[in-house]
C-alpha cells in the first residue's frame, strides 16, 4: 500500500523570516511580525501556514503602534506613535517605516483581516533584529522527563514557572506553551500522591493541581494569539496555582513513583 500524508492545519507555527510568529482569535489567519533596520515587516498566512493570496491580503489594513497609554479609570488605551501598515514594493507583506528603536523593542500590531471585520492586537517584543534564515523546521519537544523523588519534582515545578516568567518578560509568547505543558506533567505526576496528604490539604492540592492545568492551557492559546494582556494573565494564574502546589506538597519530598 502506498502511504500518503496530509498536511493539517495549525501544524507548523514556526516563523518563516527570523520574526515572531502569532495566530489570530479568529483561528484561521496567521502573521509573523519581522523588525528589520528600521521597518516593521508583517508577513500574512492561512491556518495552513501558507501565505495569503494576493486578494486576501489587500483586504488586511493595520497599524503599528509604538507608544500608547492606558487609563485604568476608563479602561481606554490612547495611541500616540502610529504607524500606517502599507503593502510592500513586491505586495508580499506590509511594512511600516517605524524607526530605529532601542532593544528590547516593543510595538503592537492591530489588524483587521477584512473589511468591517474585528480589530485584533498583537504584542510584539524584538531583543533583537529579526535576520531572515528561513524557516524552523523543527519544534522544541513538550516533554519532560518527571523524577521519583517529589521535591525534585517541585523544584522542576519552579524552574518552569520561572522560565515562563522571563520568556513573558521578552515577549517570547511564543515559546512559553513548551514549558507550561512541562509544568502541567509535572504537577499532574505531583497528583498520584494527594492521597498522602493531610485529609484537609486533599481538596486543596486538587483544586490547585486543577487551576495550574488549565493555567498552561491558557497560556498555550494566549502565547498563539500574542495578546501580552492575555498572557500575564494567564501566567498570574499559573503562578499563583504553582505556589500553592508547592506549599501544600512540601511536606512530601519521598518518592512519586512515576518517573519515565
Amino acid at each position: 500500500m502506498e502511504k500518503r500524508y496530509t498536511q493539517s492545519t495549525h501544524a507548523n507555527h514556526n516563523p518563516r523570516h527570523g520574526g515572531l510568529f502569532f495566530m489570530a482569535p479568529d483561528l484561521w489567519h496567521h502573521l509573523e511580525g519581522a523588525y528589520v533596520g528600521d521597518v516593521m515587516r508583517v508577513y500574512l498566512y492561512d491556518d495552513y501556514t501558507k501565505p495569503l493570496s494576493s486578494e486576501l491580503r489587500r483586504a488586511v489594513t493595520g497599524r503599528i503602534v509604538t507608544k500608547e497609554t492606558f487609563d485604568p479609570a476608563t479602561r481606554t488605551t490612547k495611541e500616540i506613535t502610529v504607524f500606517p501598515l502599507t503593502p510592500a514594493p513586491d505586495g508580499d507583506y506590509l511594512e511600516a517605516r517605524v524607526g530605529r528603536m532601542k532593544f528590547p523593542a516593543d510595538m503592537t500590531a492591530k489588524l483587521r483581516f477584512t473589511k468591517g471585520g474585528d480589530e485584533y492586537r498583537f504584542d510584539f517584543t524584538f531583543a533583537e533584529s529579526s535576520v531572515d534564515k528561513g524557516p524552523a523546521t523543527t519544534d522544541v519537544a513538550s516533554l519532560v522527563e518527571v523524577p521519583d523523588d517529589a521535591a525534585e519534582v517541585r523544584r522542576l515545578l519552579r524552574e518552569r514557572a520561572n522560565l515562563i516568567g522571563e520568556l513573558v518578560k521578552r515577549g517570547a509568547f511564543s515559546e512559553v506553551w513548551v514549558p507550561a505543558f512541562q509544568a502541567k506533567d509535572l504537577a499532574l505526576a505531583l497528583d498520584v500522591r494527594t492521597p498522602q496528604l493531610a485529609t484537609a490539604r486533599r481538596l486543596q492540592a486538587g483544586s490547585a493541581i486543577e487551576r495550574l492545568v488549565r493555567a498552561a492551557w491558557a497560556l498555550d492559546a494566549a502565547g498563539d494569539t500574542g495578546n501580552r494582556a492575555d498572557v500575564e494573565d494567564a501566567y498570574g494564574n499559573f503562578v499563583a496555582a504553582s505556589k500553592d502546589i508547592e506549599q501544600l506538597f512540601a511536606e512530601l519530598p519521598g518518592r512519586t513513583g512515576v518517573g519515565r
